[in-house]
């Protein structure tokens, strides 16, 4: 009986042995598709996590749309355990964290940079103290931590017809995709248009939309929009970030050799991301220059300067009025912080 017993012992010790060797399987809920260049290095960075632990961490790469939610869902997806791991866009989340805009404000920066530049503007204003605390805050209360964050290529004006200078964007019907943008639009003297993401092509093709405010990686590298966009004016208005999420559960859950392998890969991936970011934007904007029937304007200083004076008296207000007591004090913060890199 004791030898029975013992037998026993030795099979379920094998079996635990055996289950805890079985390979991790996680899925990555992604804002983009796999097709877009951004997706690529992501999958990429899953490719290394997966060949350097043997197979015993394979991440599945997911777009939104192949899922029940949305990309606006990432958090609450995050907290409810129905995923280990998701992109994040901040801004996608401004509705219910208000404080969460204020570093994607438009022209928040002291003058128009090359977006490698810009981009090290853009990281003083979410380490600004204040601002650092609140992205911590929100990650910690949905369950997440963050692995990696980056920008995509630099919000600019894309228009149906040339456009020159700021007087030129007056009376054109403009998309927008957020209130602060709508403002501006507004402010500009032109007509702010909130529609869809797949209704944009057709609306610039009808002619019921004079332009976008997007990032040249919609329209520079193969995208639809350039074919019906015929003028860009370059003002790097505002930099979206993009974070990488992981369920806090799930991360603490991995055996340590496994953590450390896919810790180590993620801090390679925002590295690899942030070193495309303004290459991208090169190389894109500089096929849109050369295409025949297509202009490319670069805003010069003055309009910039009128620009952000545009924003700060009357964007960057209202926003503070919506927001509460906490805005003023978490702008003047980052302000502070992006002023000092002149």
């Amino acid at each position: 009986m004791r030898f029975l017993g013992a037998v026993i012992a030795c099979v379920l010790a094998a079996a635990g042995i055996a289950n805890a060797q079985e390979p991790v399987k996680w899925r990555y809920y992604s804002v983009i598709p796999p097709s877009h260049d951004f997706a690529k290095n992501v999958i990429e960075a899953f490719k290394n996590v997966e060949t350097k632990t043997q197979g015993q961490l394979s991440i599945r790469f997911v777009n939104y749309g192949e899922t029940p939610y949305k990309a606006t869902d990432a958090l609450t997806v995050l907290k409810k355990g129905q995923v280990e791991m998701t992109e994040w866009l901040p801004s996608y989340s401004a509705g219910t964290y208000p404080l969460l805009a204020a570093p994607e404000l438009p022209f928040l920066l002291p003058m128009l940079s090359d977006p490698k530049v810009a981009q090290a503007g853009v990281d003083r204003a979410w380490a600004a103290p204040s601002m650092k605390a609140e992205l911590q805050r929100v990650v910690s209360e949905n369950g997440g931590q963050m692995m990696a964050h980056y920008y995509y290529e630099p919000m600019n004006f894309w228009f149906t017809k040339p456009v020159k200078n700021v007087s030129d964007i007056g009376g054109k019907r403009i998309r927008v995709f957020s209130p602060e943008l709508s403002e501006l639009i507004a402010a500009l003297k032109a007509s702010p248009v909130s529609i869809a993401n797949p209704e944009v092509y057709s609306a610039l093709q009808r002619n019921s939309l004079d332009g976008v405010i997007t990032g040249v990686g919609n329209l520079g590298g193969g995208g639809q929009w350039k074919e019906v966009l015929k003028s860009g004016y370059i003002a790097n208005l505002m930099f979206v970030s993009s974070s990488v999420l992981v369920s806090s559960e799930a991360l603490a859950k991995l055996p340590p050799k496994l953590r450390e392998v896919f810790v180590a890969e993620m801090k390679a991936l925002e590295q690899t991301q942030r070193a495309y970011m303004p290459e991208s934007d090169r190389t894109k904007k500089a096929e849109l220059r050369t295409m025949t029937g297509f202009t490319v304007n670069d805003a010069s200083k003055e309009d910039y300067a009128a620009l952000r004076k545009t924003a700060s008296e009357n964007i960057w207000p209202a926003w503070q009025k919506r927001v509460g007591d906490q805005a003023g004090p978490l702008l003047a913060d980052i302000l502070k912080q992006v002023e000092a890199a002149r």
